[in-house]
């Protein structure tokens, strides 16, 4: 950043939060504290990895799947994130989240929009948050970061989410009233990284910050035409400008009048900075904080983050149209494991067969559901990410204990030296109580089944 953009920057949150700005800004320049959040819908213990490699950490105090890591040990090679047990995410992020998944709570099958969706960190919050109810749609303008997007829903078992890739801007246009709750993680200028990211401060300056308020208040506006009447809309940023944030709800509220605010509040949480007192008071602010720990001075809160949620008015829908489907593939997949299957639908595809809701909201997606395996020859072959995410149910005749390096190497796309229980295609690779992935038997040793997808990367 240029020194008289610096300048700029540092004289305008000086004025917005007065006597809070020192401790704003020496907070900006300090790193983020670490967190790491459960995969909470898979009813498995993936703290016990975690605890025998010496991992240290605590609980949140908010939100009860969330970890802070208080060690520099590293969880991105643990069987659980590799395995999708755990996302690396600040809990500010998943505030809007939160705030959408409780207004939802009583729609037994939402239909719900990600309007900005990649690289997955929310889509896959939100469909852990309503428990694979419904259909969420995923939506990334980008083709080059959709197939991140792609990656995290399959690695995070997110079988509910469909995929598509268009200008958030005409959404509104092409689903006009489809959705009954939307999340517009806007593109913003990214403040709360202006002095750990040389790209965002290389980058910020007074005239992006309009340009991000120009484009954050189109897509309000589209989000706004495609929500059912009775829906709910959260917007977000995390950037601390009021352009970008209560500026872009007025416009909304001031064409739209009878839109009701949803009011949340937490105690490390801070009204809005605008000086409207109808939108500050209902809205969501974190700013980053300083204590004094041993000597050394480190942040106390989240990451910087801006929320608000809107009720458009009207009679919420609560049935979602459905697909007729015969599911006939569930009877193969269940014959593995012990708690009954959700009522997903079973699609084949090019030899492959899918897992996906069958609700139709009549959109043409990119993807849709989770790869569940693929035919070979008379048999299916059950694919690592379903065995991730229905793991805890697995029969025991075909699980294969592996030890904890043993699991690593698997993870790293080798076969095992050990000798098969059984013969067939689907034998699933367990560390403790973690599903590792498939396997099958071949000459007295376990071959690996695992999708190369997962070793190339996204």
């Amino acid at each position: 950043m240029s020194i008289i953009n610096l300048k700029r920057f540092e004289d305008k949150y000086k004025y917005l939060l007065g006597e809070k700005f020192s401790g704003f800004h020496e907070a900006l320049q300090l790193p983020p504290l670490k967190y790491f959040r459960i995969n909470s819908v898979r009813n498995i213990n993936y703290l016990k990895e975690l605890d025998d490699r010496g991992v240290k950490y605590l609980p949140d105090r908010y939100f009860g799947d969330f970890y802070k890591l208080t060690d520099d040990i590293s969880v991105s090679d643990t069987i659980a994130f590799l395995t999708g047990g755990i996302y690396i995410q600040n809990p500010s992020s998943i505030i809007p989240v939160d705030m959408l998944s409780r207004a939802l709570k009583n729609n037994e099958e939402p239909v719900v929009l990600d309007m900005c969706a990649a690289p997955g960190g929310k889509t896959t919050g939100l469909s852990e948050k309503i428990a694979r109810r419904g259909l969420i749609v995923a939506n990334e303008v980008s083709k080059s970061r959709l197939k991140s997007l792609h990656f995290n829903l399959e690695k995070y078992g997110a079988w509910n989410v469909k995929t598509t890739s268009v200008d958030g801007r005409v959404v509104g246009k092409m689903f006009p009233e489809t959705f009954d709750g939307i999340l517009l993680d806007a593109p913003c200028s990214n403040e709360n990284k202006i002095f750990r990211n040389p790209e965002v401060s290389r980058n910020w300056s007074e005239d992006l910050v309009k340009k991000m308020q120009k484009l954050q208040t189109e897509l309000i506006f589209s989000a706004y035409e495609a929500l059912k009447p009775g829906g709910v809309l959260v917007y977000s940023t995390c950037t601390f400008s009021v352009e970008e944030n209560e500026d872009v709800i007025k416009s909304l509220l001031d064409t739209y009048q009878d839109i009701k605010f949803i009011r949340f509040e937490a105690d490390f949480s801070y009204k809005g900075l605008s000086g409207d007192g109808r939108i500050d008071d209902n809205v969501f602010r974190i700013l980053p904080e300083i204590e004094n720990m041993k000597n050394k001075m480190q942040r106390t809160t989240y990451d910087g983050f801006f929320s608000a949620a809107l009720r458009k008015p009207g009679a919420m829908q609560q049935k979602a149209s459905r697909k007729e489907s015969k599911n006939k593939y569930t009877q193969t997949f269940q014959r593995f494991f012990n708690k009954e299957l959700p009522q997903g639908m079973f699609r084949e595809v090019k030899g492959l067969i899918f897992m996906e809701n069958n609700i139709d909201p009549g959109i043409k997606f990119f993807k849709t559901g989770l790869k569940a395996g693929k035919f070979a020859g008379d048999d299916i072959e059950i694919s690592s990410q379903f065995l991730w995410e229905f793991g805890c149910s697995a029969k025991e005749p075909y699980i294969v204990r592996l030890s904890i390096d043993e699991a690593d190497n698997y993870l790293k796309g080798n076969d095992i030296n050990k000798v098969p229980p059984l013969k067939g295609n689907n034998l699933f690779a367990f560390y403790d109580n973690l599903p590792v992935g498939t396997v099958k038997g071949v000459n007295g040793r376990l071959k690996n089944k695992l999708d190369r997808y997962f070793l190339y990367g996204k």
